[in-house]
């Protein structure tokens, strides 16, 4: 056979090879998706990967292979070529903070690899960006082949403001890449990285994901991106949303919930009983349920893995829930649940009490929720505290403190001052709340004044985790109050 008589039977073999793979790849378009952007007044684009069907799910196509600035999905992109260059050792890599007060007051500290990740701290990727130089920065785009590969506009600011664009289809493949090691970085960055990513666990699934918010052609573009292990499988998603109302407060939300709603609409997640949260450093968040009015109610806890153990505050209000989260810690965490505290004698914070005392575990309450418990025939604690008290476990210390009557009569908060987290409890509500809740045991003259007592003595708190509903703004101090007016 003649050498192009070889030429072209192979490249009628790689054909047939190619039409063969493309025949096996099955894509889905879903019009229907469109309600839920509908709903949050965006237009957008959905599209997910199913790696073990080699199937892609698509809402509105046409702009998946659209390129938008990357903005803060690009984090990704940097956290791994910091590592590669060994600009950043690994992801406990502290960047000092300049000291320049910037408009998100979880960005006016310093921070590390893993924290200004989680909290998208643009001042920290600048300068992990200046570190790493414009030569090498665009000699590992070009050898990822990261969306259009543009550097202009200035190496602190070409995936913000600059010429970098990249499509969700892109996004996708990148992030296919990454999950299965096939990026020209070695396996220890590539490890750092999926950490870092980590957003939330539950018995049946674990996402990890990126949100981004940038200004392109006179719009606002929201990003949230990721991959969802669940079933013995990973689907990988991208959603990408527009406005051109800048001032639509719901915006940044609207990226997640849209996300949420179409991932439980795929059936890839449903309504859990246990769900786990990170929230920065060695603080995680875990949610519970009970039925209320027909539907699943949320009950937040949160506990801090420290290099002693690890430190709870509160119980799950779902019984069945007790032994998942403590496996749950104990597999991810590789330590064990040592001390928990409860903040007021409702089951929603005291139901598991007996049963972690079962478990070996030191369980805590002020004397008044002690005594409350047992008047309420609720679970008490192993041990009470008669003031405010200092807990120093491992690494971390904790400080309890009783401003007040509100939501009960010995309701207390919980201050971790190295992130500056106000444990809340129920004493505070969530900014999603659109009233008081559960107020058969409350003092409502005496809640206004007892949440005035807790902003002066933590007035800038990072984080505020109320008792129940979401905690992604801190002004929940301030909620309450208005809520408490509105009585």
């Amino acid at each position: 056979m003649t050498t192009t008589l070889k030429h072209i039977a192979l490249t009628i073999l790689t054909f047939l090879a190619l039409t063969v793979d493309a025949q096996k790849q099955t894509i889905e378009t879903r019009n229907d998706l469109k309600k839920y952007y509908d709903q949050f007044k965006v237009d957008g684009s959905f599209i997910l990967y199913d790696q073990n069907n080699d199937k892609y799910i698509v809402y509105n196509q046409t702009q998946t292979k659209e390129q938008y600035t990357p903005s803060s999905i690009y984090k990704i992109c940097n956290s791994l070529i910091g590592l590669e260059t060994g600009i950043i050792k690994d992801e406990n890599f502290v960047i000092k903070w300049d000291g320049v007060t910037r408009q998100n007051p979880k960005w006016n500290k310093d921070h590390d690899l893993k924290t200004a990740f989680k909290n998208s701290t643009v001042w920290y990727y600048q300068e992990l960006a200046r570190r790493v130089g414009g030569q090498q920065m665009k000699y590992w785009l070009n050898k990822v082949n990261y969306g259009n590969t543009d550097t202009s506009g200035g190496i602190d600011k070409f995936w913000l403001s600059g010429g970098l664009r990249i499509t969700p289809e892109q996004e996708i493949d990148f992030l296919k890449q990454l999950y299965n090691n096939k990026l020209p970085f070695s396996q220890r960055t590539m490890d750092i990285v999926k950490k870092i990513m980590f957003f939330e666990q539950t018995p049946h699934y674990t996402i990890s994901s990126k949100t981004g918010w940038g200004q392109q052609d006179n719009k606002e573009i929201g990003w949230y991106v990721g991959y969802i292990e669940t079933k013995g499988n990973v689907y990988y998603f991208a959603n990408c949303i527009q406005t051109s109302d800048s001032g639509y407060n719901d915006f940044p939300k609207a990226r997640i919930d849209i996300t949420n709603q179409i991932l439980a609409d795929l059936k890839l997640t449903t309504p859990e009983n246990l769900k786990i949260t990170h929230l920065t450093g060695d603080y995680y968040i875990f949610t519970t349920y009970k039925p209320i009015n027909g539907s699943p109610f949320p009950s937040n806890g949160m506990y801090c893995v420290t290099n002693s153990g690890v430190i709870m505050f509160d119980t799950p209000w779902d019984t069945t829930q007790f032994q998942p989260l403590l496996d749950s810690i104990t597999n991810r965490h590789h330590k064990k649940v040592v001390v928990c505290i409860a903040t007021h004698f409702h089951d929603d914070r005291t139901a598991g009490l007996e049963y972690f005392k079962s478990k070996g575990i030191q369980t805590y309450s002020s004397k008044q929720t002690f005594d409350l418990c047992r008047e309420h025939h609720e679970k008490q604690a192993a041990f009470y505290f008669t003031k405010d008290t200092t807990f120093i476990i491992g690494n971390h210390s904790f400080q309890t403190y009783y401003a007040g009557e509100g939501h009960t009569k010995d309701n207390i908060v919980v201050w971790c001052n190295d992130a500056k987290i106000l444990y809340g409890g129920c004493l505070v509500k969530s900014t999603e709340n659109h009233g008081l809740g559960n107020i058969a045991d409350a003092n409502l003259n005496a809640w206004k004044t007892t949440i005035k007592n807790v902003i002066n003595k933590y007035p800038k708190p990072t984080y505020v985790i109320p008792g129940h509903f979401g905690w992604t703004s801190n002004k929940g101090l301030q909620h309450t109050l208005k809520l408490l007016k509105q009585q």
